[in-house]
């Protein structure tokens, strides 16, 4: 019996001691989950915190980054302008410079034109004056022709009067011989000088045909400079050759004012200054009425 209490109350301890044993084991486990549960806790805490401060963080860099590339976008906006302007300068030089090859284009096609005009014109006044020489050369030789032909006739009708009288005996060889008129020789020579002659009358005829009535003594002269185109010395050149006053230079012919300008060396639009110079004297005419 002493031997199986002695058992009983060793596995009593035993027992106890394993329930203390467990007691302690529990307690530790709860002492390890509550400092685990408090660990999570503080990592929580902490992890939180960190997630916010990573971000404002990355909200503050948001936002830095954005203002950047606003302030990137605003200068390539900035860039973008000078260089449009920049080419738009450019496209406008461009064009003005074209404009301005076009107009000395024009002006150079103008020219070109009048000079082709002005050519013209003198070769055909050249072709008209050459035809009134040769037409007047032509008129010269026939009249040389014709007063030769008279004066042949007049020596044939004298010697056939002479043999009349001859045979008649109204007269003697010797008579008749000395009243008989002498053959009149045409000089080649003299007949070209009168042809030449001719030719320049009949120029100084159409001349005088063309050029204006000579001004009156009281009428005072105008300002042909005035005209476009009519300088000091052109103005000399016209009235040297009586003209002085608008309606004389309206009266005159194209042709006239050329053949001036020819012997002058100079060259000009004669037909717009017949046109200015006639509204001019009809300016000048109201003026004098009123």
């Amino acid at each position: 019996m002493g031997a199986l209490t002695d058992d009983m109350t060793r596995l009593n301890d035993e027992v106890n001691a394993l329930r203390n044993a467990r007691h302690e084991f529990l307690n530790e486990q709860r002492a390890f989950v509550s400092g685990s549960r408090d660990s999570v806790a503080s990592m929580r805490t902490r992890t939180r915190a960190d997630n916010t401060a990573r971000a404002v963080n990355v909200q503050e860099e948001l936002a830095t980054n954005e203002t950047e590339r606003a302030a990137e976008a605003q200068r390539f906006q900035n860039v973008r302008m000078d260089f449009l302007s920049e080419v738009r300068g450019r496209v406008g030089e461009i064009r003005a410079g074209a404009n301005h090859l076009m107009i000395v284009l024009r002006s150079a096609h103008a020219e070109r034109a009048a000079a082709q005009r002005e050519l013209r014109c003198a070769s055909e006044a050249a072709r008209v004056e050459e035809a009134r020489q040769s037409s007047s050369a032509r008129a010269g030789f026939v009249d040389a022709l014709r007063t030769g032909v008279s004066r042949l006739r007049g020596e044939v009708a004298a010697d056939m009067a002479g043999a009349r009288r001859a045979w008649g005996g109204a007269i003697t060889s010797q008579e008749a011989k000395a009243k008989r008129p002498l053959p009149v020789k045409v000089d080649q020579k003299s007949e070209d000088k009168g042809t030449k002659t001719a030719s320049v009358l009949v120029r100084e005829r159409t001349m005088a045909e063309q050029r204006p009535a000579e001004k009156a003594a009281d009428t005072a002269p105008d300002d042909l400079t005035g005209i476009s185109g009519i300088g000091r010395t052109t103005q000399e050149h016209l009235n040297d050759a009586g003209i002085h006053t608008y309606a004389q230079l309206a009266a005159c012919n194209p042709g006239y004012l050329r053949t001036i300008l020819e012997g002058s060396g100079r060259r000009g639009n004669v037909e717009e200054w017949i046109a200015e110079a006639a509204k001019l004297a009809k300016a000048e005419s109201r003026a004098h009425r009123g």
